[in-house]
């Protein structure tokens, strides 16, 4: 009886020294990283919600700017702060790459979709137009070149839409309104997908 004690003591004694040296499984690791990443997908509804809601404060911003203060040094961190909501958009929109339609969409047509792309590109060309007209008006140097970058941001957002949906069509009638800030800017050629 005594052996049988001494036994079961080194038996367990041995088991807790050796338990915190076990690897990790690694299967439950891989299946445990793809749930997370599977939760971290947007749809592109909530995406480019997302992305109006924080880009809003941002052109209502460019609102105020005057001819007195319209610098590259005064717009610089703003369209800075807006191409970067504007790159982590694009990530989302390229991570939703081969998902299902229904995951994808998030179950809105693709009108509804489109006018949700519409109201986020028209308010940001709303404050590149606003910014634009003070510059052609101050003659400030080097500010639509700013403009310029970030309308191409747009055009890339709006590419990796086009890739994930059937709305090159729709989109299309989008790229009239600001053709002519396209225009005045440069970045014509890069909207060329929806010409």
């Amino acid at each position: 009886m005594r052996f049988f004690y001494l036994f079961t003591v080194l038996a367990l004694g041995v088991s807790a020294i050796a338990a915190p040296l076990a690897e990790p499984q690694p299967i439950a690791a891989a299946n445990n990283e793809i749930a997370v990443a599977t939760r971290a997908l947007k749809s592109l509804p909530d995406i480019i919600s997302n992305l109006t809601a924080a880009v809003t404060p941002l052109v209502n911003e460019l609102q105020y700017l005057t001819s007195e203060n319209t610098t590259t040094t005064t717009l610089q961190p703003i369209i800075s702060e807006i191409e970067d909501l504007i790159e982590v958009a694009i990530d989302d929109v390229q991570a939703l790459t081969g998902e299902a339609q229904d995951i994808i969409t998030g179950l809105i047509s693709t009108l509804g979709l489109t006018d949700a792309v519409s109201e986020l590109v028209f308010l940001i060309f709303r404050g590149i137009t606003t910014v634009s007209s003070i510059v052609t008006s101050a003659g400030t140097v080097g500010v639509e070149g700013i403009l310029a970058e970030l309308s191409t941001y747009i055009a890339t957002l709006l590419e990796g839409i086009v890739k994930l949906i059937d709305g090159v069509s729709i989109l299309r009638t989008l790229l009239s309104p600001i053709e002519p800030i396209l225009e005045r800017l440069g970045t014509l050629g890069a909207f060329s997908l929806f010409q």
